[in-house]
């Protein structure tokens, strides 16, 4: 009787660390404790999805068009960009974020251009946006894959409250007066490890609108006998 009570005791806790996905087993780190190392080697998790315009899985993904000039330079919109959070898996624990606390710096995943030759084959969108324009469309998809390396670094923002604040509550004005600038730290993503200040690829049209601002404190390298256990 005994060792069945064991039995089932354990069956309920493997049930419970399954209900909970095992989340709570990992350690959890913040954006403000990452802001000390740069350059920090991640894996992506999340809702899984399927890309677009190539059926690959994924964790994000945005795709862009832009009508192909004669130099052959292209003016990208982004036509669509996932609004789930992801999991950051970095050496030091996870953090779930948000599409507004990250910027991505990613080579395209999928790149072509679609034409009244071969429109034909082009998903429904770009088959009118060719009909449309009547020119020669550039297409580009990005992608967070599972199981992929990236890298990551934290810029931290300052926000003034002042020039943005909306109409709130009477406690919020009263938190807003003691403190009128708020620090955003934002979670900066490549493909490409960060080496200097400035990013090793563009920001993906999803976010290449926003300024360039902020700073980064990540002067430590990601240093691998600093892994949590």
């Amino acid at each position: 009787m005994q060792f069945q009570g064991l039995l089932l005791l354990g069956g309920i806790a493997s049930l419970l660390l399954s209900s909970c996905g095992g989340d709570h087993v990992r350690p959890r780190v913040t954006l403000a404790e990452l802001s000390a190392y740069s350059s920090i080697p991640v894996t992506i998790e999340g809702t899984p999805r399927t890309a677009y315009l190539t059926d690959d899985s994924c964790h994000y993904s945005e795709w862009a068009y832009g009508v192909m000039k004669p130099d052959a330079s292209v003016n990208l919109t982004t036509a669509y960009q996932t609004s789930d959070s992801i999991i950051v898996v970095t050496p030091y624990g996870i953090i779930p974020l948000d599409v507004f606390s990250l910027k991505l710096y990613l080579g395209a995943f999928f790149s072509r251009t679609f034409n009244e030759e071969n429109a034909s084959i082009a998903p429904l969108p770009i088959q009118r946006l060719v009909e449309e324009k009547g020119s020669t469309i550039a297409v580009r998809e990005y992608l967070l894959q599972p199981e992929r390396t990236y890298f990551a670094r934290v810029r931290i923002d300052t926000v003034n409250l002042a020039a943005t604040r909306p109409v709130i509550s009477t406690d919020e004005v009263i938190e807003y007066e003691k403190n009128p600038q708020l620090i955003k730290h934002v979670l900066e993503i490549s493909d490409k490890p960060f080496t200097s200040q400035k990013p090793p690829r563009e920001a993906t049209p999803a976010y290449a609108d926003e300024p360039a601002k902020g700073h980064h404190h990540g002067l430590q390298p990601f240093r691998v006998n600093e892994r949590a256990e």
